[in-house]
């Protein structure tokens, strides 16, 4: 708890990081020697190999988590801030933390600002002498301070507003005479009236405005109808009509059209094959048909001669990973079944880190560099092959010991109270793509 509390000190994290300060401070203890254990750290001890710490870095400090590309359009960022808060215990990674999204990141990919807080310590230096003080913080700082909750309303105005009639006004206007004759009638009339747009209003105007303003408060009843049970209220609003297809679809032209016929032949015949063959869920389904039974013997027998597994009794404190069977049909472009395919897959979720598996990670070409070869094949006038290799997934080593049990149909092959160990990796294993 020293140690965590140092850590969370250190770079002014918010205590409801505290578990994960704790178990970083378990990760850190494990790999510091220790004069209990003759100046040998834990790990040492246990895994007989001297720890790698060059991967450690400052707990709480700023770090910037790639994002993927197919996390992100081209216009966002590839990275997003985080605070480093830890080590994965399930795989080999960085434990970072989003606090705007509210979000939990483990990669590896990763860039560290070791010496910079994600929380940093708050300076008041310079506002502690708010008086004196030339910056504009503490300027802008002393003009909220000053005015906050003093509201000035002033009481007296000299200034006239439009629109608003004042006694002096309209003595002078009582008091004025007007001079008129019959033959300019009109145009005094005229000038009333211009004078009464832009200029103050009258006694009767404003008497008249009032009156208005009266009626217009007293609620005024609407002829609205009465809804029953028997004349219910029905919606006004203009209703949309269905589209039953996307028609505005530009990847895929498919998805535009509702019948069949405007496509290809093949694609015809390939279409109307996939629903015509029945595919079983389970061995039980797959025992009854002998085309997946040869299927089945089809894999256990190239399994067995790639030397996949060995019958042994399982070792005390081992644990067995179950698998099922996978059945699929494979199509020609015409529609004509190619072949019927059973897979043996592991249940890879049974499997616990550190026991029967560690690391995961699979380097793979991208798509990119198979456009780039493509490419150069078409420039150059190379020659292309393609092939198609049979269990080309089972041809990797296992270093962790797994073992699994006899899947269904293997009961006449394996020896009753013997478990499978594998020794190369099948489909569903956790190390397999790595392998």
């Amino acid at each position: 708890m020293e140690v965590s509390r140092a850590m969370l000190f250190h770079k002014h994290m918010p205590k409801r990081f505290w578990g994960d300060a704790v178990m970083t401070a378990c990760y850190l203890i494990n790999r510091i020697p220790t004069r209990v254990l003759n100046d040998q750290s834990p790990f040492q001890v246990l895994n007989n190999q001297n720890p790698n710490i060059e991967h450690l870095r400052v707990f709480g400090c700023v770090c910037f988590v790639f994002i993927p590309s197919d996390l992100r359009n081209k216009l966002e960022p590839k990275s997003t801030k985080c605070v480093f808060i830890g080590y994965s215990t399930t795989q080999r990674g960085y434990k970072c933390f989003d606090p705007t999204n509210n979000r939990y990141y483990v990669s590896r990919d990763v860039k560290f600002m070791e010496d910079k807080a994600y929380f940093g310590e708050k300076n008041w230096e310079s506002v502690k002498d708010l008086p004196n003080s030339t910056s504009d913080r503490a300027k802008s700082l002393k003009h909220i301070l000053e005015h906050l909750g003093n509201v000035n309303i002033p009481q007296d105005t000299t200034e006239e507003i439009p629109g608003e009639v004042t006694s002096g006004t309209q003595e002078s206007e009582v008091e004025t005479p007007i001079e008129s004759s019959h033959g300019n009638h009109e145009n005094v009339v005229e000038e009333e009236s211009s004078e009464e747009e832009i200029g103050p209003l009258s006694e009767d105007e404003v008497i008249r405005s009032s009156s208005e303003e009266e009626t217009n408060s007293i609620p005024q009843t609407t002829n609205e109808p009465v809804y029953t049970l028997q004349n219910p209220r029905r919606s006004k609003r203009a209703k949309k009509p269905k589209v039953l297809f996307n028609c505005q679809a530009v990847a895929h032209p498919i998805q535009a059209i509702c019948l069949i016929d405007l496509l290809p032949e093949e694609h015809k015949a390939f279409l109307s094959k996939l629903d015509v063959e029945f595919i079983p869920q389970s061995y039980e389904e797959a025992k009854e048909r002998k085309e997946w039974t040869n299927a089945v013997d089809d894999e256990v027998q190239a399994m067995i001669r790639n030397h996949t597994w060995d019958e042994e009794e399982l070792p005390q404190g081992k644990r067995c990973v179950s698998s099922k069977w996978v059945f699929t049909i494979k199509y020609k472009s015409n529609g004509k079944i190619e072949r019927h395919k059973a897979r043996l897959v592991a249940r890879g979720f049974t499997q616990t880190y550190g026991e029967d598996y560690r690391e995961t990670f699979a380097p793979v070409a991208k798509q990119h560099t198979v456009k780039v070869v493509l490419s150069l094949a078409v420039n150059l006038d190379w020659e292309l092959w393609q092939m198609d290799v049979k269990n080309a997934f089972l041809q990797g080593e296992l270093k962790e010991e797994v073992y699994m049990t006899p899947p269904p149909g293997l009961e006449d092959i394996v020896a009753p109270g013997k478990v499978l160990r594998l020794r190369k990796a099948i489909y569903g294993l956790k190390q397999s793509p790595r392998a």
